[in-house]
């Protein structure tokens, strides 16, 4: 049912997201060293320019990942940026960028100390900050790598184009969740809320991130209002619990690739069969109200058996003052007879 008001399930799943989120601190950080990392790319960018004859070769820097997706957990210190080209990238040119980014770093950044390492099977560049411990993935790679045309020749020591590939999917995922979650912040909240749930429980380990995004996304297409965080929750397990993950369901359509694909497929038979029983039971747990055992918080504080009950009538009289207060009147209780 739509509400304006938050349900308390939905209070359940705050208290949740206020243990999990990152601190303020963290997320400031976070930003700085992102921040600093993509103005002395700019800065690599137009040495690369100079050393060319004034072509470009890099086009832009762009996050991704949860960092980006605003879905990081608390402690988490790795992000991720993806360096574009505009060519089919090399590993010379790689190891170029991450000598003058190095560079660049040592000289406009004098407070910090920064290490980079090159990794040409993952086709990125990991800079540490030691300082904070925080580590940022710079993926290399360029929209040439999703198409070879037929009979083009590949430049000497190309990257790994599987790699490349895998990179600009990562793209096309952050602009696509970008736009599904500005108007429905419940998304990232459940996303948040289920990337914590699949560290914790061992058989949702394998669940990757943009099939939760997914889910979320197919939860909210469902009805035509804005749903909580717990209507989403719940909803997210009704969908997993109907087998859309099994053989012969539709499974989950990739929006993000222009062939028809089941971005499902990622997943093993028997790990889409436990997922759906684990989704089933945890449906059976919101029934009975018992939703602090999916988010693993401290059960709620229940009613004491030495607690008197509480009457009908004492409900009604607490509803009928509530409205009265509302509409302005004053609150009117009847007197008890002696």
């Amino acid at each position: 049912m739509n509400s304006s008001q938050p349900s308390p399930q939905d209070h359940l799943m705050f208290a949740k997201l206020a243990e999990i989120n990152p601190t303020p601190e963290e997320l400031q950080a976070a930003e700085a060293f992102v921040s600093t990392l993509e103005m002395n790319m700019k800065c690599v960018s137009d040495k690369l320019s100079a050393e060319n004859n004034d072509k470009k070769e890099l086009t832009g820097v762009m996050r991704v990942g949860y960092f980006a997706k605003s879905v990081l957990l608390k402690d988490e210190k790795e992000f991720e940026l993806v360096l574009l080209g505009k060519t089919k990238p090399t590993e010379s040119l790689a190891e170029r960028i991450c000598v003058l980014l190095g560079n660049e770093l040592q000289e406009n950044q004098k407070e910090d100390k920064y290490e980079l390492t090159w990794s040409a099977k993952k086709t990125c560049i990991s800079v540490k900050q030691v300082s904070n411990e925080l580590i940022c993935h710079v993926y290399v790679t360029s929209p040439e790598i999703r198409f070879d045309a037929d009979g083009e020749e590949d430049p000497s020591r190309v990257l790994n184009k599987a790699a490349c590939r895998i990179t600009l999917a990562e793209t096309r995922r952050a602009k696509w969740f970008d736009g599904q979650t500005r108007h429905q912040p419940a998304i990232p909240q459940v996303v948040r809320v289920m990337r914590d749930l699949c560290r914790r429980i061992p058989t949702w380990n394998c669940f990757p991130c943009y099939l939760l995004e997914l889910v979320c996304d197919s939860a909210q297409r469902t009805v035509a209002h804005k749903m909580g965080p717990a209507e989403m929750l719940r909803r997210f397990f009704e969908i997993i619990s109907s087998g859309v993950l099994l053989p012969g369901e539709v499974g989950l359509s990739d929006p993000c690739e222009r062939d028809k694909q089941n971005a499902a497929s990622v997943l093993k038979l028997q790990d889409c069969q436990d997922i759906t029983t684990s989704s089933q039971h945890a449906l059976r747990l919101i029934a009975l109200e018992q939703s602090e055992k999916i988010l693993g918080i401290a059960e709620k504080k229940r009613k004491s058996p030495d607690e008197p009950e509480v009457t009908v009538e004492e409900i009604k009289e607490e509803k009928e003052d509530a409205s009265n207060t509302e509409t302005g009147k004053p609150p009117f209780k009847k007197e008890k007879s002696a």
